[in-house]
């Protein structure tokens, strides 16, 4: 995410006024490891489990983290893409606008 797709999303201040590379780690075991960089010490890294029931993607973190997320997914083309995003934390809508890559 740039900081411009920040302030477009309405997101302002110190943690998005610079680029910012999230990566997600998603297990076969349905947990994931969530990371950014640069990373921010009220930040991460968060972990969580995720549950695909056909086309619908469910994600819930740790204890003491965000609320859960949904959202539909499709991919195509090695890439991933969500719509129908429910999401309580402002600063999560953005990331799943946004098209995911494979990363080896």
């Amino acid at each position: 995410m740039t900081s411009d797709q920040f302030a477009t999303a309405g997101l302002v201040g110190t943690d998005f006024a610079v680029d910012i590379t999230y990566t997600w780690v998603l297990r076969p075991d349905g947990t994931f490891l969530e990371t950014q960089e640069p990373d921010y010490p009220d930040q991460g890294p968060q972990r969580g489990r995720y549950v695909v029931d056909d086309d619908r993607l469910l994600m819930t973190y740790g204890p003491d983290g965000l609320p859960p997320e949904r959202a539909h997914w499709s991919f195509y083309d090695g890439t991933l893409t969500f719509t129908e995003i429910e999401v309580e934390d402002p600063g999560a809508g953005p990331l799943y606008e946004q098209p995911w890559h494979k990363i080896d």
